[in-house]
């Protein structure tokens, strides 16, 4: 990924093979502002190392993500640019969704 330093997307979603040992490369990838891992096997612990490593991601993609849980909504609420968020099925409730909303009403989830 060095080659690539000035990506700023990256959808790797339906990449049934990623976890969170890829997701450590991503950090080859300084301007990264958008990210999709829907359908991957990453974890909350990867998910939450990638959003403190991107604190300027303004679009990410967790949409069935199994191993993601809502223990990754504090740390998306630190996304202080994000503008587009699919949340992971085990924390895409209407409680999380209502809270998420007061914090970054900016943000559009989809």
């Amino acid at each position: 990924l060095k080659d690539w330093a000035n990506l700023e997307a990256i959808d790797l979603s339906g990449c049934g093979q990623v976890t969170d040992a890829a997701l450590g490369h991503l950090g080859a990838l300084p301007g990264l502002k958008a990210v999709g891992l829907a359908d991957t096997a990453v974890t909350d612990s990867g998910v939450c190392r990638l959003l403190t490593g991107f604190p300027a991601l303004e679009a990410v993609g967790l949409a069935g993500c199994a191993r993601v849980s809502a223990a990754v909504v504090p740390y998306l609420a630190r996304l202080r640019k994000l503008k587009l968020l699919a949340l992971p099925p085990r924390a895409d409730t209407i409680d999380v969704r209502v809270e998420f909303q007061k914090r970054r009403p900016a943000c559009r989830l989809v």
